[in-house]
């Protein structure tokens, strides 16, 4: 527990100082990008297939708000839907920081509940044009859990 709340708080730190730590001169970035993420989830050896779609806005050229969502399909896992909303830092190139909030809904034994969590992750875009290609590795926490998310995200930026 001690150690997944020291990783998330490490995460949120290095996420709101890296714009003015690493803020670079990028000459262009599109302010808009839409995806969609195919990958898996994994949790204490069990492993799950997700899928998902997400949106970010840039305000500028190394930061930017979005909106996530992932639906994670698994016999064992018990993540149905994923909904968060992320902030992104752009500190050089195409790589990317991200830390969200996270609420997610699963069904445990017919009944419906929700929880919180908290996600870090990394990516780093591979562009062509306007559409790009993102390799990703999210870690999510919850109460004494981390989960694992790692696929790739198709994106258009406009």
């Amino acid at each position: 527990m001690r150690g997944v709340r020291a990783s998330a708080i490490s995460a949120i730190v290095i996420l709101v100082l890296a714009p003015s730590l690493l803020a670079g001169s990028h000459d262009y970035y599109d302010p808009h990008e839409i995806a969609v993420f195919v990958g898996g989830t994994r949790y204490e050896a069990e492993d799950a297939l997700t899928f998902g779609a997400g949106y970010e806005y840039r305000w500028n050229a190394t930061a930017g708000v979005g909106l996530i969502f992932e639906y994670v399909v698994g016999d064992r896992l018990t993540r149905d839907y994923i909904l968060g909303i992320p902030m992104y830092i752009h500190p050089y190139a195409g790589l990317r920081l991200t830390v969200a909030a996270l609420w997610e809904s699963n069904d445990e034994g017919g009944d419906t509940v929700s929880r919180g969590a908290v996600r870090a992750g990394v990516a780093y875009s591979l562009e062509a044009g306007d559409f790009c290609i993102t390799p990703e590795m999210n870690f999510d926490f919850r109460s004494e859990s981390a989960y694992t998310i790692y696929g790739i995200a198709f994106g258009y930026r406009f």
